[in-house]
């Protein structure tokens, strides 16, 4: 790495001892000898591959003799026999090698780095290294062997090799640099950290990839479009904020029904008294803008969709039917507990709170006005099953008068029987009308309990 090629240059010559030792000279055919044991084309070129960028390498280079220099350099001799007593006090082949042999080996090193980054991503990253092209042009500016030959061929005196290997570095310095190398155990152990090429790439495998992102959240609405849409439909005008058949409306107006506690926009325009139908049941001209709570108020009334014989399982099971109704799917009342209206208005009906259909429409003020219809009608009547259907003038089992007590005891035998003959109202049981505003809404005329009616089912 660079930091190893920074360290290792940093023991070399400088132009000064280079230009210093060279004041002696040594024959061809030592030169040849002393150069069999170096590096050959190919393990420099290999070697070179991994090696600094060509930045790096053009200003390393920088600081090397040119030829000129090399030749003036070069003026005085040295005899061969001075020159190697001269470099026999300093780390041969053989030491080099040996002391190399601790460290790690390139097969154990390849081993161990197979596991690692793949070689199409060391091919891209040594593209921006310096290419043995470059290499070798920038060597060519370099003194090539002849020129070299012929100016050893004049010798440099003693004193100046002296003084050029006295910079060098001897056995004991090369020993010491190379034991703060990493031998082959804190390799494998720096190696131990890495990720392996299979880890990653199953922890890649989990990713969410750039287009699948992308199609994903082209399918969704953008915020400020959302924002900036509903700035310009959204309409609130405080005086017909709570919901009346009486107000006319413009496309995004927004509603409020009295018991609910959600908002509605109105999806087109709609006229005054066009439809008595609140935003509740009109899907077709409103849309739920904003869910509320879950309404608390007591008192809202509808008609079952289904129709029974007097066998409803007693009391319970006609509370059961209307539970079941009230909070099946599609239907449009508030959820809560419901009990049927039978036989008695006692802890069925709140006296003091507002009566209301599922349309939101006031039936009666308070629960009391209720039975106050031989004087007082009904405001409007009770008209919409469990499902938002309008049901005007179906039966609806009661039992009860327009007072709301009794009318006979143990109707069809407390409602578990279906028997035509009902021993205990020989005239059959009470029945109102779905929809009257009068008397009628609960006491207008008997079933046998064989028959088939409705219940009116009230909110707790």
């Amino acid at each position: 790495n660079q930091s190893d090629v920074d360290t290792a240059l940093a023991s070399k010559a400088n132009q000064s001892d280079v230009t210093t030792a060279l004041a002696t000279k040594a024959n061809q055919s030592d030169v040849d000898t002393a150069l069999a044991s170096k590096a050959n084309q190919s393990d420099v070129t290999t070697a070179l591959a991994a090696k600094a960028n060509q930045s790096d390498v053009d200003t390393a280079l920088a600081s090397k003799a040119n030829q000129s220099d090399v030749t003036a350099a070069l003026a005085t001799k040295a005899n061969q026999s001075d020159v190697d007593t001269a470099l026999a006090s300093k780390a041969n082949q053989s030491d080099v090698t040996t002391a190399l042999a601790a460290k790690a080996n390139q097969s154990d090193v390849d081993t161990a780095l197979a596991s690692k980054a793949n070689q199409s991503n060391v091919d891209i990253a040594l593209a921006s290294k310096a290419n043995q092209s470059d290499v070798d042009t920038a060597l060519a500016a370099k003194a090539n062997q002849s020129d070299v030959d012929t100016a050893l061929a004049a010798k440099a005196n003693q004193s100046d090799v002296d003084i050029a290997l006295a910079s060098k570095a001897n056995q004991s310095d090369v020993t010491t640099a190379l034991a703060a190398k990493a031998n082959q155990s804190d390799v494998d152990t720096a190696l131990a950290s890495k990720a392996n090429q299979s880890e990653v790439n199953t922890a890649l495998a989990d990713k969410a990839n750039k287009s699948d992102v992308n199609t994903a959240l082209a399918s969704k609405a953008d915020q400020v479009d959302m924002l900036t849409a509903l700035a310009s439909t959204l309409k609130f005008t405080p005086a017909k904020l709570a919901w009346s058949s009486e107000h006319a409306y413009q496309t995004g107006e927004v509603a409020r029904v009295a018991f609910s506690n959600s908002l509605y926009i109105a999806t087109q325009d709609i006229a005054a008294t066009s439809s008595e139908k609140s935003p509740i049941l009109d899907v077709e001209r409103w849309s739920l803008l904003l869910k509320g709570a879950s309404s608390v108020v007591k008192n809202v009334m509808f008609v079952t969709s289904t129709e029974h014989t007097g066998n409803l399982g007693g009391a319970n099971g006609a509370d059961n039917i209307c539970n079941s109704l009230a909070n099946s799917a599609g239907s449009k009342v508030p959820s809560g507990t419901y009990k049927a209206l039978l036989d008695t208005s006692s802890y069925k009906v709140d006296s003091s709170e507002t009566a209301y259909n599922i349309n939101g429409d006031v039936v009666a003020n308070t629960g009391s006005d209720l039975w106050r219809t031989n004087t007082t009608p009904l405001q409007v009547g009770i008209v919409y099953d469990e499902k938002g259907n309008d049901v005007t003038g179906a039966r609806v089992w009661t039992n009860m008068n327009y007072r709301g007590s009794s009318v006979n005891w143990n109707t069809c035998s407390n409602w578990t029987s279906s028997s035509a003959n009902d021993p205990y109202s020989f005239g059959g049981a009470m029945t109102g009308i779905a929809g009257e505003t009068s008397t009628e809404w609960v006491q207008s005329s008997t079933l046998s309990c064989g028959s088939k009616a409705r219940l009116y089912c009230v909110k707790q």
